[in-house]
């Protein structure tokens, strides 16, 4: 029973997966809360179908509620307490829903079923890697024609539209060729992977980067070149060299597109240091260490500062920073004022918050990398680590594109396990 449970969840998390990924082309606004209903269910997988097992992660997880619990009443910030509880809920989002993914894929002891579900995630990213294809063709040739049918804000870049392919939410189009590019590169390529794959990839990354004009994408240089000097067999001097690859990978593309591309990105990292500037994701992660500070070692509260459900609880928070004019001025400016995960983590949960959230990402972690054997712990240490720089850029890690595309991303690394000794043979027929 217990099997069969697990494989019935997996292939629940791929069609969320469809159904997430292709939102913009399904005309039913009820759609838009697949990655909750995938939350919920997570959840009750974790909590309700393994017994006593997990008992570190449940253990921690419960410490976790308590303390934003604790958190909302003593803290100024907060009026709702239903929405404190889920927006606790929704911060760690991709981790509960990643969690569920490990442990219900441990417990699918079957070939038969496993080799379904590898075969299953594989269609899923080529799909959606060709759609990704298809629609960057369809953003150059249409242009704001393409925003305009799907009625989405027209963005520029040095004079270039910022494609959005086929999430409403563009900065997803780069972690998703961020994520899935590597990944689908290294399994064809993992009994062989060399320092010239390490430069292959570096080079499609430097293309797609141009092509899209997403920042974000440059980041996976740096996991990739940490991990591949770590587990290869190279002389000190050679590491030096390699390692400053992702400094003239970097400044070779920012050299490509201008002097205004560099001037901008120098601008926006500056920004994260002071709170005099109107870049929203700078202003969220300066802010956010500010509202920690004045609250240490607690926070101000979930769902009161840089969080979805934020904007519809008291504003304190953001009057406390001088930031209330962004939420006023949502509906106006299209602003989003969820743009960056860590800032809002910092300040909501504050430092003891976060040393939990912390050893939560370690239990994910080792959950996952006991499952992999050696080769394929490289690709996931890649990954793993460029889900937590993302923190920095955005706010994928509790977004329904971040619940998509990291789902796809671990049954796919997933999928390849090859010691089938501790497995069973459970055939259907």
């Amino acid at each position: 029973m217990k099997l069969y449970l697990s494989f019935a969840y997996l292939n629940f998390v791929l069609l969320c997966i469809y159904v997430i990924g292709l939102e913009l082309f399904i005309p039913f606004e009820f759609i838009q809360y697949t990655d909750e209903i995938l939350l919920i269910i997570s959840l009750f997988s974790i909590f309700f179908q393994f017994g006593n097992k997990h008992t570190k992660f449940k253990l921690c997880f419960f410490i976790y509620l308590v303390y934003c619990v604790f958190n909302y009443f003593i803290s100024p910030f907060s009026n709702s307490f239903v929405m404190m509880f889920m927006q606790s809920i929704i911060t760690l989002k991709v981790i509960i829903v990643t969690f569920a993914i490990s442990v219900n894929y441990r417990n699918l002891k079957s070939i038969e079923l496993r080799n379904r579900i590898y075969k299953r995630v594989r269609i899923v990213a080529f799909f959606f890697s060709l759609l990704l294809f298809v629609t960057l063709i369809l953003n150059f040739v249409l242009g704001e024609i393409w925003m305009n049918m799907w009625n989405l804000p027209i963005l520029y870049r040095n004079n270039i539209i910022r494609v959005f392919c086929f999430f409403r939410n563009g900065g997803a189009v780069g972690y998703f060729i961020a994520f899935i590019v590597p990944v689908l590169y290294y399994l064809n390529h993992e009994r062989k992977f060399m320092f010239s794959n390490v430069l292959m990839l570096l080079f499609i990354v430097f293309i797609l980067a141009i092509v899209t004009s997403y920042r974000k994408l440059l980041l996976i240089a740096l996991p990739l070149i940490i991990f591949y000097v770590q587990q290869a067999n190279i002389p000190l001097k050679k590491k030096v060299v390699i390692y400053l690859l992702p400094v003239i990978f970097i400044l070779g593309l920012y050299q490509s597109l201008g002097d205004s591309y560099f001037e901008e990105t120098y601008s926006d990292i500056s920004n994260f240091a002071t709170a005099d500037s109107s870049y929203l994701r700078g202003l969220l992660f300066y802010n956010g260490f500010v509202l920690a500070g004045m609250m240490f070692p607690v926070g101000t509260g979930a769902a009161t500062f840089g969080t979805v459900y934020s904007q519809f609880n008291t504003l304190k928070a953001y009057e406390e920073v001088g930031m209330e004019h962004w939420v006023l001025n949502i509906n106006g400016d299209g602003a989003a004022i969820y743009d960056n995960y860590f800032g809002s983590l910092i300040a909501e949960y504050g430092f003891g918050g976060f040393c939990i959230i912390v050893i939560l990402f370690s239990l994910l972690y080792k959950s996952i990398a006991r499952q992999l054997p050696y080769s394929r712990l490289f690709i996931f240490n890649i990954t793993f680590f460029y889900l937590l720089l993302s923190s920095f850029s955005g706010s994928l890690l509790s977004a329904a594109e971040g619940v998509m595309i990291y789902s796809m991303t671990i049954l796919l690394i997933l999928g390849r396990y090859e010691d089938i000794s501790n497995f069973q043979y459970v055939s259907n027929r």
